[in-house]
């Protein structure tokens, strides 16, 4: 992972957050989901696709998560 992209990932957190809380409505809950929404960006991260925003990528999987939990 390139360090420019891990920053940009960790950039992200505040804006995951307060969707995943918006999404859950729950503090605990909204704080799961982000972490899974790391873990899951991590590991599928030699999957990103350089056309597209790092943020979006990482908006997408939290929904596709959020709905699938």
């Amino acid at each position: 992972m390139r360090a420019e992209d891990e920053a940009q990932i960790l950039a992200c957190i505040p804006s995951l957050r307060r969707y995943a809380r918006g999404l859950t409505g729950d503090p605990d809950r909204a704080d799961d989901l982000v972490q899974d929404t790391l873990e899951r960006a991590w590991s599928r991260y030699s999957r990103w696709q350089r056309r597209g925003e790092l943020r979006a990528w990482m908006f997408g999987i939290m929904h596709n998560h959020f709905i699938d939990g």
